[in-house]
C-alpha cells in the first residue's frame, strides 16, 4: 500500500492538479438572505457559488433560496431558526 501525496494544507486544487487561483472567479457580492440580527450572536452559514458563470448565478440564488426552505422545514433548524443568519457569496466562475 503505497501512501498518497496530499496538497498542502490550506491550498485548494482543481481536477488535473492546478492550484484554484484568482484567476478561476470573481467575487460578485455577498447578501444576507436570513437576517435574524447580530452575526456574533448567531450560528452564521455561508452558501458559496462553485461553478457557477455569471450568468448562472440567477440559478445559484434559486438553489439558495430552495435550500433555506429545505434547512427551515429540516429538525432542529427550524425550532432554532431566529439563531441563524444565512450568507449567499456570489462567485462568477470562469
Amino acid at each position: 500500500h503505497g501512501a498518497r501525496a496530499r496538497p498542502a494544507r490550506g491550498r485548494r486544487r482543481r481536477a488535473g492538479g492546478r492550484p484554484v487561483s484568482a484567476a478561476d472567479g470573481t467575487v460578485v457580492g455577498t447578501t444576507r438572505i436570513v437576517d435574524h440580527g447580530d452575526p456574533a450572536r448567531r450560528f452564521n452559514l455561508v452558501l458559496l457559488a462553485e461553478g457557477f458563470r455569471q450568468a448562472e448565478l440567477p440559478a445559484f440564488h434559486a438553489a439558495c433560496d430552495a435550500f433555506v426552505d429545505k434547512l427551515f422545514g429540516t429538525a432542529p433548524f427550524g425550532e432554532l431558526w431566529c439563531a441563524l443568519n444565512v450568507y449567499r457569496v456570489d462567485v462568477a466562475s470562469t
